[in-house]
């Protein structure tokens, strides 16, 4: 049961997140292709470096569900939107503070990725894995987003 509520809440939070945002904000067309680039920049990114991190032992995945990679295909999805698409929409929310947006997110990804338990297990240098995926991930999507 607890697993399946990680799952939900992963996928969920996220995709709520992204359309209320979306819906207040309106983004147009410049803007629009921005989040585009940044989501599919996540879309591709995300199953090789979460494979760096597993391969390095940084973090592991126990779930009986799809997979890709390891990674449950929730927390892909969720991680690819909140990443992809919410990061950047609340950056452009905070009157186009794309920083303390992205600060905001890894605080969030910080607190709680260790309540993941027993679907995502953290080593003690998990944190290394997290300072991965925000200078992969994160950072190249908010500029994408910023700069298109």
């Amino acid at each position: 049961m607890r697993e399946a509520v990680i799952q939900w809440a992963c996928l969920y939070g996220p995709l709520v997140s992204a359309g209320l945002l979306g819906s207040w904000i309106r983004p147009d067309k410049l803007h629009a292709t921005g989040l585009l680039f940044s989501l599919a920049w996540n879309a591709a990114m995300l199953p090789w470096l979460d494979g760096l991190a597993q391969w390095v032992g940084l973090w592991s995945y126990h779930s009986a569900g799809p997979a890709i990679g390891g990674m449950p295909l929730a927390l892909y999805f969720g991680w690819v939107l909140a990443w992809g698409l919410v990061a950047p929409l609340l950056g452009h929310a905070l009157g186009n503070r794309p920083w303390t947006a992205a600060a905001l997110m890894v605080a969030i990804d910080l607190r709680v990725m260790p309540e993941m338990t027993p679907v995502l297990r953290l080593s003690h240098h998990w944190w290394l894995g997290e300072i991965l995926v925000v200078i992969g991930l994160l950072l190249p999507s908010m500029l994408l987003s910023s700069w298109t």
